[in-house]
């Protein structure tokens, strides 16, 4: 297909709902959850818990690789909801999106900035080539609706 110069098909259309960014995840009773940010090279021989079949964020991969990290994943859970009990009972910590951690808000765990912005978004993928119908801006709109808005306006 088409790509621009982003790289993106340009047949398909992404419209971001949220705006985050890549965050070190990890229980409340860890060592690390008193750290207010942390380097992606401070995480090598960490056990990090990551979803299975998960795409691998290119900003945390080229870091990682950049590094020549040793980080190695012991543990994999379907999605993140599994995750973090895991996290919580201080069996690893996980590189997540922060913002699906502050919508789910669970107790026992900490968010932890990364040193190295690397952005993450999330939205909804559409044909590009075809006008939006009637239902897909209903579902679009009461996505929008249904989002914090301290989740949507952040950048």
């Amino acid at each position: 297909g088409q790509r621009n110069a982003e790289g993106e098909d340009e047949r398909i259309h992404f419209e971001t709902l949220i705006y985050g960014r890549v965050a070190l995840i990890c229980s409340s009773q860890s060592d690390w959850s008193s750290r207010r940010s942390v380097s992606l090279r401070e995480l090598e021989n960490v056990n990090l818990i990551r979803r299975v079949g998960e795409v691998e964020n290119l900003g945390v991969r080229g870091m990682m690789m950049g590094g020549k990290s040793k980080q190695t994943v012991q543990l994999e859970a379907m999605n993140t909801e599994t995750i973090i009990p895991y996290v919580r009972r201080g069996m690893g910590m996980t590189l997540a999106p922060d913002f699906v951690v502050k919508m789910m808000a669970p107790p026992g765990i900490s968010i932890i900035e990364l040193e190295e912005e690397i952005p993450v978004s999330w939205g909804v993928m559409r044909d590009a080539c075809r006008p939006v119908t009637k239902a897909e801006q209903i579902f679009i709109d009461t996505l929008i609706e249904l989002l914090p808005k301290a989740l949507r306006d952040s950048t």
